[in-house]
């Protein structure tokens, strides 16, 4: 098969056709109209083509489009790791292909852009995409990316998300505020050994554990400087005058104009090691709920990685359900 690859323009970002696509991490277990997937699918295009440094690549057999990528440089992971990193993203190919065509553009298309990284000196290009695009995944491992992030997405109503605690003492909630950085700090420190900044040998595995401390910190920050109405939450959970966790979670700012309601999301939770088994992660969801609930918010969403088994088993037993899985490839260039 033949086809035409060549630097996208802002004429070549087409809404109608990309609501039409196959399904690129765009929440697609929501059931989104199709005019709401192709809007933020196009928005995020034009940004990557207001980014020097970013690159966007159409693919056509003759006239007709069948595939467009945006290669994506990582401001924020090339300066924390010292290596320049990209990703491929958004990756959107007509979803009426048949089997042989779509593996015949994965592998042109997706060798064409591993060049373009190398050419740019790019050391690490990542591909985060749904599991079920296994024809793409093959070509990714063909080519050498190897997996390093495996992630299941859960989603409940605000309203079905219920807690039991086996403690007998009584659990109590307040924000986090500025003296609870230091908290908040140690306990995101190592909490979550499977993602894929500490299983990255290209990284620094001490760099890798601090990505989530930022993170918090930057959560913190958005739920004391943000102005009203509130969008981000950080709750720390007591037993008596011990805290026992806490959970950071948000009203998701580009939901309503896009699925016309307004959706939560648990940003981060992380229970002490001292408190687990108490059910204190089902209660720290349970007020998350409550709040989101009472902000409008009608559904709520969650991850975690797969192999986080205490972390998937308190998410269902609060009334959460698998909806999504998301893979997440690495392929060093720096070898």
């Amino acid at each position: 098969m033949t086809f035409t690859i060549d630097r996208a323009l802002s004429k070549d970002i087409d809404p109608t056709w990309l609501g039409n696509c196959a399904p690129e991490l765009f929440r697609d277990y929501l059931a989104p109209p199709p005019d709401a997937r192709g809007r933020h699918l196009a928005n995020k295009f034009h940004l990557l083509l207001g980014d020097e440094t970013s690159e966007i690549y159409y693919l056509r057999e003759n006239a007709t489009l069948l595939a467009i990528i945006g290669i994506e440089y990582l401001k924020w992971d090339s300066e924390h790791f010292s290596i320049p990193c990209a990703r491929l993203s958004p990756y959107c190919l007509d979803g009426r292909l048949a089997e042989e065509k779509r593996h015949a553009i994965h592998q042109q298309l997706l060798a064409f852009c591993l060049e373009r990284a190398v050419h740019n000196d790019i050391k690490l290009l990542q591909r985060r995409l749904l599991s079920m695009r296994l024809d793409e995944i093959r070509v990714l491992e063909a080519l050498g990316f190897r997996l390093t992030d495996n992630v299941v997405t859960l989603l409940a109503n605000t309203t079905d998300i219920t807690a039991t605690s086996t403690t007998n003492h009584t659990l109590q909630f307040h924000p986090a505020t500025n003296d609870d950085i230091e908290y908040l700090a140690l306990l995101t420190r190592g909490a979550f050994p499977y993602n894929r900044f500490v299983n990255e040998p290209l990284f620094s595995k001490e760099r890798g554990q601090e990505v989530y401390v930022r993170w918090i910190e930057n959560l913190l920050n958005a739920t004391i400087s943000a102005p009203w109405p509130k969008k981000t939450w950080i709750d720390i959970c007591y037993i008596g005058d011990q805290a026992a966790g806490y959970i950071a979670f948000q009203l998701d700012h580009s939901a309503p104009p896009l699925l016309g309601q307004d959706l939560g999301a648990i940003e981060l939770i992380v229970v002490d090691s001292h408190y687990r088994g108490l059910g204190i992660g089902r209660q720290l969801l349970a007020q998350a709920a409550r709040t989101l609930h009472m902000s409008g918010a009608k559904r709520i969403e969650t991850s975690t990685w797969i192999n986080q088994k205490a972390a998937m088993a308190s998410n269902q037993k609060a009334g959460f359900r698998v909806h999504e899985n998301l893979l997440t490839f690495h392929c060093n260039l720096a070898e």
